[in-house]
């Protein structure tokens, strides 16, 4: 059988990137024709009367991901992509959280443990008290965001999910450049006499209990899109498979 969906917090912002309802033009026609003193026209009754009426229907990209999801869980497989910025980010990631500790004169030690609960799961990096922080390694100092002043939706996301898991108030992205290994960049770039003002960028999130809430209504309707693909056949297909 199936297990019943839950979102990856990394993989939040997949699910919840575009309108699950009317559009941002159509919410401004309602709006607009609320306000209007004379009466609709039969087109704009037609209009005003389907955009009220929609329902719920999950964004091309979540429903992208479903499916993405659906296909592991049918195969008994993950999906696997490697970079060499994701090989660094893995292989240095206790090189950042060593740096991280010196330059804040604290011990932290890489969360091992997962978390769930019935919407999500996820393994926040590092876990202070009331706080969460995930580490990212950047490839080299042109990946570094040094001027970025806007934190990338899909982190935003995946910490909102991480709060919600440990009960946390408040986290944080770290950005962390340190030197990569030869064997993935021969350049042998060193950053070890720059200061932490070069070396880390930190981006701050506060808990938003509405985006969390939304999260699982999200959910909610990827659990009934995968309901809808899922057919019969497929699901004797996996049941014959797993009797040999």
């Amino acid at each position: 059988m199936i297990k019943q969906f839950k979102i990856r917090c990394s993989a939040i912002g997949r699910i919840m990137a575009g309108n699950v309802g009317p559009s941002e033009s159509q919410l401004s026609f309602i709006k607009e024709m609320d306000a209007r003193t004379k009466p609709m026209t039969d087109k704009m009754q037609e209009k005003y009367n389907a955009i009220k009426t929609m329902k719920p229907e999950l964004p091309a990209g979540a429903k992208s991901y479903c499916e993405e999801w659906l296909k592991e869980q049918l195969y008994g497989m993950r999906s696997s992509v490697s970079t060499k910025y994701m090989t660094k980010g893995i292989e240095c990631e206790d090189e950042s959280i060593g740096f991280l500790n010196r330059t804040y004169n604290i011990d932290l030690k890489k969360n091992e443990c997962s978390f769930e609960n019935d919407f999500m799961t996820g393994t926040p990096d590092l876990i202070l008290e009331n706080i969460v922080w995930d580490v990212k390694t950047s490839w080299d100092f042109s990946t570094f965001p040094l001027f970025e002043t806007k934190l990338n939706s899909d982190y935003y996301w995946q910490l909102q999910g991480y709060m919600k898991l440990v009960n946390a108030g408040q986290a944080a992205i770290k950005y962390v450049l340190i030197n990569t290994p030869e064997e993935l960049d021969p350049r042998l770039l060193n950053y070890n006499k720059l200061g932490p003002s070069l070396r880390i960028k930190s981006f701050d999130v506060e808990r938003n209990e509405d985006h969390i809430n939304s999260i699982a209504e999200r959910v909610e309707l990827c659990r009934d899109y995968i309901h809808q693909i899922l057919k019969p056949e497929m699901l004797l297909s996996m049941e014959e498979s797993l009797a040999y």
